[in-house]
C-alpha cells in the first residue's frame, strides 16, 4: 500500500511533546494546501477506546464519531466528529470547497486498498 498516507505520521508525541507527562490532547492540524483549489483527500474513521483514546494513544474524549482526513502531500491534515461519512465529507467541504473524496477503502485510485485506522478488540466505536 505505497500510496495509503499514514495516520501516525502527524502523531503528537505525548502531553506537551512530552510522551513522559501523558496523553497528547489530540493532534495538530494542518491546513497548508489552497482553500479554494481542488484538492483531493482521504478521509478515514478513527476508532477511539472506552477510555476516548485513539489507536496511537492521543487522547480525543467521547463523542460522536471521529473522522481523519488528508491529502497525500501532507499539506492537509485534520480530525472532525460527524455523525458519518457522508456527514464528514459535508463539514470537510465547508473549508475546502472542491475537495473531492477516494472512495472508502480506496487509496490512491489505483485498485489498492487502504486500511483504516487500525483498533483493537477491545476499542469500541463511539
Amino acid at each position: 500500500m505505497k500510496n495509503a498516507p499514514d495516520y501516525k505520521a502527524n502523531d503528537p508525541r505525548g502531553w506537551g511533546g512530552d510522551p513522559r507527562r501523558g496523553a497528547a490532547l489530540g493532534r495538530p492540524t494542518i491546513h497548508e494546501a489552497d482553500l479554494d483549489a481542488p484538492i483531493k483527500l482521504h478521509l478515514a474513521r478513527v476508532y477511539i477506546d472506552a477510555g476516548g483514546y485513539d489507536p496511537n494513544g492521543t487522547y480525543f474524549g467521547i463523542g460522536d464519531p471521529l473522522y481523519w482526513y488528508t491529502d497525500a502531500h501532507g499539506t492537509v491534515d485534520a480530525m472532525l466528529r460527524a455523525m458519518d461519512r457522508g456527514h464528514a465529507i459535508e463539514a470537510v467541504r465547508a473549508i475546502y470547497q472542491l475537495a473531492t473524496f477516494y472512495a472508502e477503502g480506496d487509496c490512491a485510485g489505483e485498485g489498492e486498498v487502504c486500511a483504516e485506522v487500525p483498533h483493537e478488540t477491545t476499542i469500541r466505536e463511539v
